[in-house]
């Protein structure tokens, strides 16, 4: 059945005409009996129309109680998540601050200089203040590796893809 609004089906519900002194096509019954049908008809096709809104309204409801469980979910581990980043401390490794070790991934994806995500940081290294400014990189947000990082250095340093608020923008790339 093709969907339409409950205005444009209460129209086409409604819109029936009946000459005042012809015999209905079904056996020849009276004008009366017909309009009798007819009103049958329409009030189990509105029966039938109501319990399609209310079955539809039924699902709107668990989509908005699975949507709710979600968000608190989500909310849920931006807390645990926030716990863990505060309380794991700065930690040196071989005597690297994790600020050197963000330089030597950044050294890293720049050794890929035929990705997406090297020639974005060779264009932020190179020319800082307008790299953001080009249409070609206005619209990244940053590079995987760069805004997001594991316990495993080697699989954050595998994960070096751009991320990019739009489709257009990513295309371009």
């Amino acid at each position: 059945m093709s969907q339409h609004n409950p205005q444009q089906q209460q129209q086409q519900l409604s819109v029936v005409a009946v000459p005042d002194d012809s015999p209905a096509q079904n056996g020849g019954s009276s004008h009366p009996q017909s309009l009798m049908s007819m009103s049958e008809k329409l009030e189990e096709e509105l029966r039938s129309l109501g319990l399609k809104i209310k079955r539809h309204e039924d699902n709107m409801k668990l989509i908005r109680t699975e949507k709710n469980k979600l968000e608190e979910s989500i909310l849920d581990l931006q807390v645990i998540l926030g716990k863990h980043s505060s309380a794991t401390p700065e930690t040196e490794n071989n005597g690297h601050s994790s600020n050197q070790s963000e330089e030597e991934t950044a050294e890293h994806i720049l050794r890929r200089e035929k990705s997406a995500a090297g020639i974005f940081l060779q264009l932020k290294r190179l020319h800082i203040s307008q790299a953001y400014q080009l249409s070609v990189t206005k619209d990244v947000l940053g590079v995987v590796a760069m805004l997001g990082r594991v316990d495993d250095d080697s699989l954050s340093r595998s994960v070096i893809v751009l991320i990019c608020y739009s489709c257009i923008s990513h295309c371009r790339l």
